[in-house]
């Protein structure tokens, strides 16, 4: 009995030396907060592919094209790498380089072709068929100094590869059609992952990239010395230094959550544009055209009802009859730079098909008319005064019986948040007597 009382009092003593433990060590830890992010350290390593193997030399050869191989069954594997280099072997298909005139349509694989050209707000082009000035190689004498750059994997890129870039020192920003990705670093470490065996191409991010034909064209024919553009900055730079840097008027100032660039409105004189375009901060630059009102066109077009670029279908767009639904019963939340109810000059908004959301410090009514358009786009539906001269109602929306909720996001003294405008939209009931379920925000 004795015996048996002691081992129960040593199992006491130790449950309860562990729970001691235990709180110990809970107490001990510094509380988490939302805001801190833990480090992701690169999960692979830059030295797994420093050096050149056979597949590197395939995947930048410009006599070699690079192809996806589905496998549909078990011997579909071992007849694909008869045709070439393999890339990588993701189980159910496979990414070869193969030669560019060896013919797989009577191989009876399920063979697509994968896209290498790189597309940027310039121009489009194939790094390896016709490399453009700029471009790095690996070993090349470089200069001291950090910029923006455009690497292109030879393949489908991986969280393996894209890591394996990182652990070298670069910075991965964003994807870019096609397996390409902008990346910042510093040009010592650019020149090192232009050497990583899975790389089919690095080179420098150009002014003349920055700058699409329609920017240039609207430069080229604009009647005016001044106009207004679009100035996309990475978002990586500090937006107030390079609004400084590039001068002109600037007119808004917008920072895009969880996106890889910011955006300056600025007014400046038309030849400021290729020189702002060498400014390395800067993403893109795009011309900005104060928005119009369209009419029940516009609601025809986006409904498909057109038999080519130039003929529309007749007055009497009825999103009812053609789809079943017309927008009753649906409340639609935009947030924007305010809504006026009733309408400004006849874009088909009134208190019967659109409230005002909370206000959070900002005014009643449209400030830039953004808001105001892309509310008669979604819902408009009341006549103003007659049709436009052929027979198309003006301003008629695309779900005319829809309702809509106003949140003035981006309209001056408004301090809503996301998260509120979410809720806003949740708790506030349209004329329908529905609450927002859906968000525009455009």
């Amino acid at each position: 009995m004795q015996r048996v009382f002691s081992r129960g009092r040593t199992f006491l003593v130790l449950l309860l030396a562990g729970i001691s433990i235990v709180i110990y060590l809970t107490l001990d830890q510094k509380p988490h907060s939302a805001q801190e992010r833990p480090v992701e350290l690169p999960k692979a390593r830059f030295d797994q592919f420093s050096r050149s193997d056979a597949v590197t030399s395939a995947i930048r050869d410009r006599s070699k094209e690079i192809v996806r191989v589905h496998f549909r069954t078990i011997g579909d594997r071992e007849k694909a790498i008869r045709y070439g280099d393999v890339v990588e072997d993701f189980g159910s298909f496979m990414v070869l380089a193969k030669n560019r005139t060896t013919d797989m349509s009577r191989s009876g694989l399920d063979v697509q072709r994968i896209e290498t050209t790189v597309n940027l707000p310039g121009p489009q082009f194939d790094p390896v068929d016709a490399p453009p000035r700029g471009t790095v190689r690996h070993g090349d004498a470089v200069r001291p100094g950090r910029g923006y750059y455009i690497l292109q994997f030879g393949g489908i890129a991986t969280d393996e590869w894209v890591d394996s870039i990182r652990d070298a020192g670069v910075e991965v920003l964003q994807y870019i059609p096609h397996q390409a990705f902008f990346v910042y670093g510093d040009a010592s470490a650019i020149a090192r992952v232009a050497g990583h065996s899975r790389v089919r191409w690095v080179g420098n991010y150009l002014p003349e990239q920055k700058l699409s034909a329609h920017v240039r064209e609207f430069v080229r024919n604009s009647e005016s010395e001044m106009a207004t553009y679009d100035i996309a900055v990475f978002s990586r730079a500090d937006l107030d230094e390079v609004a400084g840097t590039i001068g002109g008027r600037v007119i808004s100032r917008s920072k895009l959550p969880n996106n890889f660039f910011n955006v300056l409105r600025v007014e400046l004189p038309r030849a400021d544009v290729e020189r702002i375009s060498a400014t390395s901060d800067v993403f893109r630059i795009d011309p900005y055209v104060r928005p119009t009102a369209e009419d029940e066109r516009a609601a025809q077009i986006v409904a498909g009802n057109y038999s080519s670029t130039t003929v529309l279908s007749p007055a009497g767009y009825n999103p009812l009859l053609q789809f079943g639904a017309d927008g009753t019963g649906v409340t639609v939340m935009v947030s924007d730079d305010g809504i006026s109810i009733p309408g400004n000059g006849g874009f088909y908004i009134t208190s019967a098909n659109t409230v005002d959301g909370p206000l959070r410090g900002a005014t009643a009514g449209a400030s830039g008319g953004h808001g105001h358009i892309n509310a008669s786009i979604i819902a408009g539906n009341t006549p103003f005064g007659i049709l436009d001269p052929t027979g198309y109602n003006y301003g008629l929306g695309i779900a005319p019986k829809a309702n809509i909720i106003n949140i003035p996001f981006l309209k001056a003294g408004n301090t809503t948040t996301d998260a509120q405008a979410v809720d806003d939209s949740l708790n506030t009931v349209g004329p329908n007597g529905a609450r927002g379920t859906i968000s525009n925000n455009s």
